[in-house]
């Protein structure tokens, strides 16, 4: 009975050495160095960088300011229609740094515009290194805004609890909405380079806003 167990013992022994044998250097069938696996992750780590930077095209940043902005208006106008109040973005340059643009949240807590009824219901949403432009070339299939319905170098949306929005130029104070309701208005939006914001014309949006609604749209090159 001991000589069976030894026996066994014996060729179990045998087969894990020839086993590590053949890992080490017999015959191909060992696995990878430490060396050899540090290589291929470097290789690895190395091609996903050059992809993603392939796969960062023109207007990103444009986009993904524009796709904030569009989410801004929804919730304003979300706010506007929960509350039963009017609500104004203010869009321009933050005061700060001029470079970066900044947009604040208001409503009315009576319904009018006199400054001791308005508070900011939201903190600042920043995009940086951006700007307004009104001088956006034509792309895409977005419809044409007329020139009046472009936002200049910043302004504010004024939208009513039933949804309406309307397009006002910057001024002081919180004004009313006046005139006729534009169907289509457009924020066209450019992201700017270096300290000296140098405006880039590669890196474009136009974000299209339906008055009637406030149901926005963003288009890209």
């Amino acid at each position: 009975m001991e000589k069976r167990a030894y026996a066994s013992l014996r060729v179990m022994n045998s087969k894990y050495i020839a086993r590590n044998q053949r890992r080490r250097g017999g015959g191909g069938l060992g696995g990878f160095s430490l060396i050899e696996l540090l290589v291929v992750i470097s290789i690895m780590v190395m091609l996903l960088s050059i992809a993603g930077t392939a796969l960062t095209t023109p207007g990103s940043r444009s986009q993904e300011a524009g796709d904030r902005l569009s989410s801004s208006v929804s919730l304003a106008a979300a706010h506007a229609a929960a509350k039963n109040r009017l609500v104004w973005l203010k869009i321009g340059p933050q005061e700060e740094v001029p470079t970066d643009l900044e947009i604040r949240f208001f409503h009315s807590l009576d319904g009018t515009n006199r400054p001791d009824s308005v508070r900011e219901f939201r903190r600042a949403v920043v995009l940086e290194k951006m700007r307004v432009s009104a001088e956006l070339p034509d792309f895409g299939d977005r419809p044409r805004a007329e020139v009046p319905d472009r936002m200049k170098d910043g302004g504010m949306l004024v939208i009513k609890p039933t949804g309406e929005l309307y397009m006002v130029s910057d001024q002081d104070g919180y004004p009313m909405p006046e005139g006729g309701l534009r169907m289509i208005s457009e924020i066209g939006l450019q992201t700017l380079r270096g300290r000296t914001g140098i405006p880039n014309p590669k890196d474009v949006a136009a974000l299209q806003l339906r008055g009637i609604s406030a149901h926005t749209h963003v288009y890209t090159p």
